[in-house]
């Protein structure tokens, strides 16, 4: 068995770990909030996870068993995509939601479908996007395809809020209770990380997969 091959047989396993903690994570979700529980960046954030990694598998198999098979592009800008997503989910958890919401750290890494929706989903994707697929991300617009998702959320829920349909539901998106200032910024640190995560993963990818040169 080629060694690219067995690359391949781990990342679908990964694929299939994800995919069984998204149904677990994302029905606890549902089962006690509803519907309106896709407002939160986390559970749509996961359930692109959810959607790109079926898809993404689907192609990884037929590659295995046929070999010659090709892994669409669009399918793995999808699965970059909802890498970066649940990538910047764990970030921001650790870094502001655990605090500004009141949880702490643990609670909101391993609280019911925490556990799965911020931690280990997150956790296994990037996982297996830098050690065990290949994806030679290209700058520019590949780049800003991974970034689009996030964009599109900020940009629905800000306006979102400014016409009183929705409240937050993040403390930072809640443009009625800070200055205007204080939105822009927050805006402006989490795309700038959403970015930083994007290159990140790119550079992580190409190193990975980088020919080591013997030395003679």
């Amino acid at each position: 068995m080629s060694k690219n091959k067995k690359f391949d047989i781990a990342a679908l396993f990964c694929d299939f770990l994800i995919i069984i903690l998204e149904f677990f994570g994302l029905d606890m979700v549902v089962a006690e909030m509803g519907l309106p529980a896709f407002i939160y960046y986390t559970q749509l954030s996961n359930a692109f996870l959810l959607v790109a990694t079926i898809i993404y598998g689907f192609y990884l198999l037929r590659r295995i068993n046929g070999g010659k098979h090709k892994i669409p592009r669009k399918v793995e800008l999808m699965k970059y995509a909802a890498t970066i997503c649940v990538a910047l989910t764990f970030i921001v958890c650790v870094t502001l939601l655990s605090w500004m919401t009141g949880y702490g750290l643990k609670a909101i890494l391993t609280r019911g479908a925490m556990l799965e929706l911020h931690t280990l989903c997150p956790l296994l994707a990037v996982a297996s996007f830098i050690f065990l697929e290949k994806y030679n991300i290209q700058r520019g617009r590949e780049i800003w395809i991974g970034l689009a998702p996030t964009l599109l959320y900020a940009i629905v829920a800000i306006v979102l809020n400014i016409l009183r349909v929705m409240v937050g539901p993040y403390p930072f998106l809640m443009v009625y209770a800070q200055p205007v200032y204080m939105s822009v910024l927050w805006c402006g640190l989490i795309l700038a990380c959403t970015y930083g995560i994007a290159l990140i993963l790119r550079a992580a990818d190409r190193a990975m997969r980088k020919p080591k040169h013997k030395k003679h």
